[in-house]
């Protein structure tokens, strides 16, 4: 891709919010807009950068549809439905495109670390059983129904069924974005934060970062461990009070979490699962609740199969939440895909490389 050359025309193929249409006009001199997808030829002709959908532009032909094109914006978070876009794939491999592709990580750095922070208060304060209770059968549960299956503890040996994040280790499988905007609203609770990603060391985030949130020098993270050493990934998950998974689904972290290293996990852990549903099997999930000192709660906004079959056991287990992937459908969002749009704009006409740029080898 040529980078700090001239940019002039934008093609937005996907829904976004007038306003920020009108914010976009401010940052290039051509704007057109079609959020059906449906542009014509002649404008798809004269595009320098193309904002779409997940699975990108619907097109046969990328070299012939979009000669001028210098980059690909995606209104995503995930790449995995881009890459399986073959005429991209086919464009990309024969060299037939000077442009990047680029996906919107960091758009949910509001809205899903509020969802790990308020499915771990859940489940530590065992919401769900109460207030499934309370709406199922209209009235006032006992603390020792609340509390059955807990260690008895205390002068009296009476069960508790509140716990309290002091003192605990969260454990972030995956220190992207999400996991660093989560960190820094767990940090507060007075835990302990270690990561695990690729490399295993400490890195800066040159990714988009809302103001405000995050961990942008990873500094929060007591210490690091490296997800690619199994050595390693086995030592973090033995540290992990909570774990907090937010990987990408690529074939290294498909079934990462095996029902070995689900039983490294201290007794009484908890998982949150806010990345891919493949990284661990609903089956393993299952073993890992009901075994003996298990997981305490598991939660999760993705499963695989997703959707999860009607019935499975465990919609209906006590100790766990299933959300139906939607802990990042919030307010403001296509507001924010069209912030990191604009600043992607930027660097690109500063002479700068486009963050987020996907790694089609890599997956993501």
């Amino acid at each position: 891709m040529s980078i700090g050359k001239s940019l002039d025309v934008l093609t937005i193929g996907c829904a976004i919010p007038a306003q920020a249409v009108d914010s976009l006009r401010s940052k290039i001199r051509t704007v057109h807009f079609y959020p059906d997808g449906d542009a014509p030829a002649d404008v798809l002709a004269e595009t320098q950068i193309y904002y779409s959908g997940a699975k990108g532009p619907a097109i046969e032909d990328f070299k012939k549809a979009l000669p001028n094109l210098v980059h690909l914006q995606l209104q995503s978070a995930g790449a995995e439905k881009v890459i399986k876009n073959a005429a991209l794939q086919k464009a990309l491999k024969a060299g037939e495109g000077d442009f990047t592709v680029s996906t919107a990580s960091g758009l949910h750095c509001i809205s899903i670390p509020q969802y790990i922070l308020g499915t771990l208060l859940a489940i530590y304060l065992r919401l769900p059983k109460q207030i499934l209770v309370a709406r199922t059968e209209a009235r006032w549960a006992s603390g020792e129904e609340i509390a059955e299956g807990v260690e008895a503890h205390g002068e009296n040996d009476t069960p508790y069924f509140v716990r309290s994040l002091r003192g605990k280790t969260v454990g972030f499988l995956g220190y992207g974005h999400i996991a660093r905007a989560a960190a820094r609203l767990l940090q507060p609770h007075g835990v302990e934060i270690i990561a695990a990603n690729t490399t295993g060391t400490r890195r800066e985030d040159d990714g988009y970062v809302i103001p405000g949130t995050g961990d942008p020098e990873g500094s929060l993270p007591t210490a690091f461990y490296s997800t690619t050493d199994g050595a390693s990934l086995d030592a973090f998950l033995s540290k992990c009070d909570v774990v907090v998974a937010s990987l990408p689904s690529t074939p290294a972290t498909r079934g990462l979490l095996t029902k070995e290293r689900l039983g490294l996990l201290p007794a009484d852990a908890v998982l949150i699962n806010v990345g891919r549903g493949d990284l661990v099997t609903t089956e393993n999930v299952l073993w890992a609740l009901d075994r003996p000192g298990g997981l305490w709660g598991f939660a999760t906004d993705v499963t695989d199969p997703e959707p999860l079959p009607e019935g499975h056991p465990l919609y209906k287990h006590y100790k766990a939440i299933v959300t139906p992937h939607l802990s990042g459908d919030a307010e403001g969002e296509l507001a924010l895909g069209a912030d990191i749009l604009a600043f992607n704009i930027e660097r690109i006409k500063g002479g700068k490389k486009a963050v987020n740029v996907v790694d089609f080898k890599k997956g993501y």
